[in-house]
């Protein structure tokens, strides 16, 4: 399957309009070559970003340009919204009724459907990103795994969610909850339920409250395709969800 070449989703720390990208939208976001996006968007209070006061909430996607231009237009469900100069990025409001297309200099770039998005509530109560695509080949995925909380964080737990056969671990990614106790920090084990070695050890993760931790991992197999965490101590407040990324190299 093609992916547009024309547009990068950024990195979790990176910067918008002073948000961070992972303030919006969750990790493993893509866009399909058909103009689908497949992505989880954080519900987002961002009065300042429009001057306009029935958008200053709801789920925003942002993306960098990567092809030159001077000036950039953006159409929602082909209404223009207006021409702009192309200063390389762009920052959507949307839901799951809008198609967008953005051009530069009158050329079409990229065109997207926000259809098949996951739209987060507010709060934590919103459905995860559970699946991945068996059918992706060489393109990283990230999909939720577990979480721990405080009724399961002082044991190792086996998530019921598995790897799919015939992929490879590249990362794991560590989300606390908006609830998650202010100044408790918790070290985190990530490994599987065969081997006593993790894939990410307690050295490794430090886990805070507002700080998404993502550690690498260089195409690990898990056996059983399963998936363990551990606490490092009792988690009191809130939890802490678990992606992992991964890749499949053949078909």
């Amino acid at each position: 399957m093609e992916y547009p070449t024309t547009i990068r989703i950024p990195a979790q720390d990176e910067t918008f309009y002073g948000r961070r990208a992972g303030e919006l939208i969750y990790p493993g976001a893509f866009v399909r070559g058909d103009g689908i996006v497949k992505a989880r968007l954080h519900y987002t209070e961002w009065p300042e970003l429009f001057n306009d006061p029935n958008m200053k909430d709801g789920y925003y996607f942002p993306f960098w340009i990567t092809v030159p231009g001077k000036k950039q237009e953006v159409f929602k469900n082909g209404e223009s919204k207006g021409k702009a100069a192309n200063d390389g990025f762009v920052v959507l409001r949307v839901d799951a009724t809008q198609k967008w297309e953005v051009k530069l200099d009158g050329e079409s770039i990229v065109k997207l459907d926000f259809s098949k998005c996951l739209y987060d509530e507010k709060g934590d109560n919103a459905p995860m990103f559970t699946s991945f695509d068996t059918g992706l080949c060489g393109i990283e995925q990230t999909a939720y795994i577990g979480s721990l909380d405080k009724e399961s964080s002082t044991e190792k737990v086996t998530f019921e969610r598995t790897v799919p056969d015939g992929f490879m671990l590249t990362g794991v990614i560590l989300v606390p909850s908006s609830d998650f106790k202010e100044n408790e920090e918790h070290k985190i084990k990530v490994g599987n339920s065969t081997k006593p070695d993790a894939y990410v050890s307690e050295e490794d993760v430090t886990v805070t409250a507002g700080k998404p931790v993502r550690k690498d991992l260089v195409l690990v197999s898990p056996s059983d395709n399963t998936i363990t965490a551990t606490a490092g101590g009792a988690i009191t407040e809130g939890h802490v969800d678990i992606y992992v990324s991964v890749i499949r190299l053949q078909v």
